[in-house]
């Protein structure tokens, strides 16, 4: 069986209304990252620490903040 592709994106100091997905009125400005997470996983239960940093050192160290 062939292993499937993983592309993951991190935009930082994105809010929850400013991509397509949640908010059809910004469709237009992120159209394909739009169509990716529909063709594949959108995390609905993903909590973040309120500062940026934190959350991007946990995600390159695997480490908690």
């Amino acid at each position: 069986m062939p292993r499937p592709h993983v592309l993951f994106l991190l935009h930082d100091d994105a809010g929850h209304h400013e991509v397509g997905w949640t908010n059809p009125a910004r469709l237009n400005v992120t159209g394909n990252i739009t169509q990716l997470a529909r063709d594949g996983i959108i995390l609905t239960r993903h909590y973040t620490h309120y500062h940026c940093s934190p959350t991007r050192r946990s995600l390159l160290t695997g480490r908690l903040p």
